[in-house]
């Protein structure tokens, strides 16, 4: 009777451990990349719109480009920031402008005309990054200290572009105004 007892307690902490670990490692996986949230402000409004939804959405860009933040190639996945402009049911003017809010306090601007000048993208993915991971590193400021630029990530398709608009990194939020 004991040795059954025993047998089947074990069983249990089997399955129970065995659940846990996979739900866990599944969950780990979807809080990386399906739960993600960017914030829309827009006339003190702020409309938080899923990376699902514009995943289901919105023609997704693809693409190469040597990235001087991380001082490598990329491959990116994302959306035109135009296009999630779009996706919340704005059209702001060319003369408006577009502020990112990165999540160490770096809040960067550009007008909207620009952003479709440089054929900015919300990079949601980086295909280059090691294996099992949505991210490759890239550099902060002082070219030394590495980062993950997620939850997005702010680039254009062309290199040239980050002369005039260094891409900001860990954005979630942006914001459409005159500032």
């Amino acid at each position: 009777m004991l040795l059954s007892q025993l047998n089947r307690d074990s069983f249990f902490a089997f399955i129970l451990a065995f659940s846990f670990f996979t739900f866990s490692n599944t969950s780990f996986t979807f809080a990386q990349d399906d739960t993600r949230v960017i914030e829309v402000k827009f006339k003190g409004n702020t409309f938080p719109i899923k990376l699902t939804d514009l995943k289901k959405s919105l023609k997704k860009k693809t693409g190469k480009v040597f990235d001087p933040g991380s001082k490598r190639e990329i491959q990116y996945e994302g959306f035109l920031v135009s296009d999630v402009l779009t996706f919340a049911r704005m059209n702001p003017s060319n003369k408006e402008e577009i502020r990112f809010y990165c999540q160490d306090g770096y809040k960067p601007i550009v007008t909207v005309e620009n952003s479709k000048k440089f054929d900015l993208i919300l990079m949601y993915q980086d295909h280059s990054a090691p294996k099992g991971k949505l991210w490759g590193k890239v550099y902060k400021p002082d070219g030394k200290t590495e980062t993950d630029p997620g939850p997005f990530y702010v680039i254009s398709s062309k290199t040239d572009h980050y002369k005039s608009f260094p891409w900001p990194y860990q954005v979630v939020a942006l914001e459409v105004g005159t500032f």
